[in-house]
């Protein structure tokens, strides 16, 4: 496991939802909501008391529950140090592949 990566077939199960973790950073977890592929790439950010989500193309948070100004900031940067990665796998989930 680097950098707390978890492997994006890592689920979380959530009442009729599966949740592709892409990594456990700290005291964050970065996921995917499968019903949520109609969508820009984004992704579902919870831990450390509060959630978010972010678009990633490009990189900006979207709506935010329980962070400051400077967490989200660091969120974003963490976000965008996978950007091409994740994106990808967004890609690759959405089409069914």
């Amino acid at each position: 496991m680097v950098d707390g990566y978890r492997s994006p077939d890592t689920f979380t199960r959530q009442p009729g939802k599966r949740v592709p973790t892409l990594a456990l950073i700290g005291p964050y977890a970065f996921r995917f909501r499968s019903l949520d592929y109609g969508e820009r790439p984004h992704v579902h950010v919870s831990g450390h008391g509060g959630s978010a989500k972010f678009w990633m193309q490009p990189v900006e948070y979207a709506r935010s529950k329980g962070y400051h100004r400077a967490e989200l900031g660091r969120l974003a940067r963490l976000i965008a140090e996978r950007q091409v990665e994740w994106v990808a796998e967004w890609e690759r989930r959405s089409s069914g592949n």
